[in-house]
């Protein structure tokens, strides 16, 4: 997170980065627990969001199954790594101190993962 914060991705990475979180959520939010709430329930997705996010599903499915690849290969997963630093909050320093790699690792494992998702996506040429 404090990558977005310090502005240390480019715009490219923090599209990938949004848009791979909100695939993510929408398809786990039921397995999440929640308080339960009562209040009304707001519209539904017009028919643009809609097929905006299933193309963003195709997308993550297909980068999904490269940092499959990518892992097996490199044997760190930067699917893992992106939602351990963006969706859970954890810190670079940490994420290298899990892999027992040196400082940066998890850093330039992210980055790779980011500009092949936006290379995927068609938003950076190759």
């Amino acid at each position: 997170m404090r990558l977005k914060r310090l502005g240390q991705l480019s715009g490219e990475m923090e599209w990938a980065v949004n848009e791979i979180l909100l695939v993510y959520r929408s398809r786990t939010s039921a397995l999440w627990a929640r308080v339960a709430d009562l209040q009304r329930v707001g519209g539904h997705l017009s028919v643009q969001d809609s097929a905006w996010l299933i193309d963003a599903g195709h997308r993550y499915d297909e980068w999904a199954h490269w940092a499959k690849q990518d892992a097996l290969q490199v044997g760190i997963n930067s699917h893992s790594l992106i939602l351990d630093v963006f969706n859970d909050n954890l810190t670079l320093g940490d994420c290298d101190t899990m892999l027992r790699r040196r400082k940066g690792t998890a850093k330039a494992i992210i980055e790779r993962g980011l500009k092949r998702y936006a290379l995927l996506a068609g938003r950076v040429a190759a």
